[in-house]
């Protein structure tokens, strides 16, 4: 993968640097090996054999591997079960000349079926792995193991507390390299006892690990790269961090320009403090203004002529009396008021009874008296109501010509 996706997905995914590789069948007996990517130059093909650990077959490999990979703390490391060369079928079968990579794999697993045939067996009780040989013009090799063995083997692991990342075919099934030649390690990096074994394992493990085909070398298809976690939490870290930064920004941006607008507008309602105490000034007059017009729209609409009637009565009013109230209803005119004394009311109403021009109809008087439980000196005066009809001649022309 080239250009950008290459790149990113060379730094997001990166390829298994260790294995654990699990052999049921290492010379006369059982081994566990740890593979490391290295670029030492005394590398097998880019892995370093870190560490080999033989012993004679016992009676449950599972339970034997289990215990080496939890003394040395080896959980994480993704771990591969090497089949026994028993336990594969392998055949070389000649194919049609210029086949596409589907068809000559098609080919293949059929030319394989009926091998198996021959034997009394069928494909489909088998997982088949195929691939061509360049030493050999349109030949591949077919290899292919029990569905019930590797069952078998992973119920063992399971039961073991292992899990297996994927299954490998032993033999010269991988790259196919001289086992000699495959056989280059670090002096003193790893002991063991049979080296030509050994080799044979890693010339398989190699041809898994560094395999460009398009078909995943592994039985199970697992993919030989993992994603990189830590690189993807940081990048995803750096873009939260970037877009809460332009976020913060922008508020701060937006902050500072309300803080200066609201200076702005502060400075122009301090420079417009006299102009809106003056307008305040205005506003106060209108409203008294307007108080006043509705007063005298209210008394100019009445058809008592207010002002004439509060002229005469002024001049009417005796030494003594007080009017406190009057109101026009029903073409009458109550007046109510207070009195020092009854000379002062019968002193008042005969002055307005002697008045027909003004008050042709003359004056009742509806209440006059002190204040329940009370007398005239302790109650300071006499209230006294009084009514006058409003005649014909009492309009409002005659009224204001009299005046």
């Amino acid at each position: 993968m080239f250009g950008w996706a290459g790149r990113l997905k060379a730094f997001f995914v990166l390829p298994d640097r260790e294995y654990l590789l699990l052999c049921p069948q290492l010379g006369e007996g059982w081994g566990l090996l740890h593979l490391v990517r290295s670029e030492n130059a005394a590398a097998a093909y880019g892995w370093l054999l870190q560490e080999c650990i033989q012993e004679a077959s016992g009676e449950n490999f599972a339970e034997w591997a289990a215990l080496q990979i939890l003394r040395r703390g080896w959980q994480q490391i993704p771990q591969l079960y090497l089949v026994p060369t028993n336990e594969v079928i392998g055949y070389v079968v000649k194919l049609p000349p210029q086949l596409g990579a589907g068809e000559w794999q098609e080919a293949a697993y059929w030319e394989l079926d009926a091998s198996l045939g021959e034997r009394g067996l069928a494909a489909e009780s088998f997982v088949v792995r195929s691939r061509l040989i360049p030493e050999k013009d349109n030949c591949a090799l077919v290899a292919a193991v029990r569905k019930d063995y590797l069952q078998e083997v992973q119920a063992d692991m399971a039961a073991a507390e292992l899990t297996l990342a994927d299954v490998l075919i032993s033999g010269s099934w991988g790259r196919q390299q001289p086992a000699e030649t495959v056989w280059r390690y670090a002096a003193g990096q790893a002991d063991t006892e049979n080296k030509t074994a050994v080799a044979e394992v890693m010339q398989a493990f190699v041809g898994y690990a560094d395999s460009q085909e398009e078909q995943l070398p592994g039985l199970w298809g697992r993919r030989r790269e993992r994603l990189c976690w830590g690189r993807l939490a940081a990048v995803y870290l750096a873009v939260l961090l970037a877009w809460g930064g332009m976020v913060l920004s922008a508020d701060i941006y937006h902050y500072q320009s309300a803080v200066r607008e609201q200076a702005y507008y502060q400075a122009e309602l301090e420079r417009l403090a006299p102009e809106a105490e003056n307008m305040n000034s205005w506003q106060a007059g209108r409203k008294k203004l307007a108080v006043r017009e509705k007063l005298l729209q209210k008394l100019a609409g009445e058809d008592t002529a207010w002002y004439p009637l509060l002229v005469h009565l002024g001049l009417k009013t005796a030494e003594g009396v007080y009017i406190t109230a009057l109101n026009s209803e029903n073409n009458c005119l109550h007046i109510t008021g207070r009195a020092l004394t009854y000379d002062a009311l019968a002193e008042f109403m005969a002055g307005l009874e002697s008045d027909r021009e003004f008050f042709p109809d003359g004056v009742t008087l509806e209440e006059a008296g002190t204040r329940p439980g009370k007398t005239v000196q302790s109650s300071r005066g006499i209230d006294f109501k009084l009514r006058i009809e409003k005649g014909e001649k009492a309009d409002a022309g005659t009224v204001a010509a009299k005046t």
